[in-house]
């Protein structure tokens, strides 16, 4: 009877065993994915930060370009204007400054038009950042969800043993 007890008590010792190495490597295989899964939030995290970044450049740039086309056509405006007020200028002057007003023109169409490429850049650049949140908000589910897995796998092999 005392063999038996020490052989049961062998089993169990062994089966107790198994059991901790089992937990071990689900501990450590889980803990392994939620590393994995933080270090994929943190890189869509730093996505985010560098797509926001790519934004606020690219608002300065449109402004700075609208600012100085805007600047160059009222100085075009103005010098035109001061040539037809004096009434000084001869006839290929004034076509002269006429061709220049009309490649102002051209030069602001052109930069409107890159105005308008700048303003589809950054809202691609505004979709390209709510989709990175998204990521972020389901990365960190899937860590919640993975913690949660973990408590319930600790709790299920302590009850176990």
């Amino acid at each position: 009877a005392g063999a038996a007890r020490t052989t049961s008590l062998m089993r169990e010792l062994d089966l107790k065993a198994q059991a901790e190495a089992r937990f071990g490597m689900e501990r450590k295989a889980w803990a392994e994915r939620v590393d994995r899964i933080e270090k994929i939030a943190q890189d869509a995290k730093e996505d985010a930060r560098g797509a926001g970044e790519e934004v606020s450049r690219l608002q300065r740039a449109y402004q700075e370009l609208f600012s100085k086309s805007r600047q160059e056509k009222e100085s075009l405006q103005r010098e035109l204007q001061m040539q037809q007020e004096e009434g000084t200028d001869v006839r290929q002057q004034l076509l002269a400054v006429q061709e220049q007003h009309r490649a102002a023109s051209s030069q602001l169409d052109a930069l409107d038009r890159a105005i308008a490429e700048y303003r589809r850049s950054i809202a691609q650049l505004n979709q390209e950042n709510e989709d990175l949140q998204g990521r972020i908000s389901v990365l960190d589910n899937e860590v919640g969800d993975a913690a949660q897995q973990l408590a319930a796998a600790q709790g299920a092999l302590e009850q176990e043993v």
